[in-house]
């Protein structure tokens, strides 16, 4: 576990200077209503400290993945805490976090911007407590167990689902190419079928010729978007089509990649392609 850091705030600064300066005023006039004032901000402080370093002790915050999103409005950023119910006054702190919401039970929420595209990159990131009073405050950094020491968020372009979809080339066109795809069953012999897919095991048992059956549709319909297709649309209305298109095909269950300048993903399918995807739209800079 991290070591807690603790720092006396500026309004904690003000009341112990105002309580040092009533101290002095007390001494001068022998004032005992002034001396108890004076000890009542100097407690607040002591307990301010007492109390917002109990709040860390045995908390443990752990990041919640966040999706990928597309450019525009604010992405929230989920941290669950662990080992404390004394949830006021906490939050996360660190590079890349631009505000904090709400709190719900046990959950702290923060907030990053996603006007812009590219890769949001937070890190050295801290829970950070204060006293109910704002005198005090304590904070230690999230290890490695909690959250990654440096963490990239990719802000992909904004779908265009109007737009024209963009030209794809076939990976594997029909009747090209030896992968067939999955096995999808047995039928009937049919003229034409080649004798390396004759099932001889169901022949004998069925009597008649069987042959088995692939379904090479993912095989054949993969497809790959190319960046040269969509150039002249200008870059981001030529990425928002390229982010549409991607998202489109992959969420028909088409193999998908793309060819980007100086950036090429094979195709392919499933939640880490699509990652991988989004974020090389993400992070393109210029078609060079």
């Amino acid at each position: 576990m991290a070591r807690v850091t603790r720092r006396i705030t500026a309004r904690g600064w003000m009341v112990l200077a105002s309580s040092v300066g009533l101290f002095f005023v007390a001494v001068h006039f022998s004032n005992n209503l002034i001396f108890l004032m004076a000890f009542f901000c100097i407690s607040l402080v002591v307990m301010a400290m007492v109390t917002t370093w109990s709040k860390l002790r045995g908390v443990t915050v752990r990041l919640i993945p966040p999706e990928m999103a597309p450019v525009g409005g604010q992405l929230k950023v989920a941290f669950r805490v662990e080992g404390s119910d004394q949830m006021q006054d906490m939050r996360v702190i660190g590079v890349g976090l631009e505000a904090q919401s709400t709190t719900s039970t046990r959950i702290l929420i923060a907030q990053i911007s996603t006007e812009v595209r590219g890769v949001h990159r937070f890190q050295n990131l801290s829970v950070c407590a204060v006293d109910a009073f704002g005198l005090f405050q304590a904070a230690r950094m999230l290890d490695s167990s909690e959250c990654p020491e440096v963490m990239d968020l990719a802000i992909y372009p904004t779908p265009d689902w109007a737009a024209p979809a963009p030209a794809a080339q076939s990976e594997n066109p029909a009747g090209s190419g030896t992968d067939r795809g999955e096995f999808a069953g047995l039928r009937p012999h049919r003229s034409g079928d080649a004798l390396a897919d004759v099932s001889w095991r169901a022949t004998a048992r069925h009597g008649r010729l069987v042959v088995k059956e692939y379904d090479s549709r993912t095989a054949q319909n993969a497809r790959q978007f190319e960046w040269s297709s969509v150039s002249a649309r200008g870059v981001e209305q030529a990425l928002s089509g390229l982010s549409a298109a991607v998202l489109t095909a992959l969420r028909d269950g088409v193999p998908t990649g793309l060819k980007l300048p100086g950036e090429t993903v094979q195709a392919g399918t499933g939640p880490a392609h699509r990652n991988r995807l989004l974020l090389a739209l993400a992070r393109f800079k210029s078609a060079q």
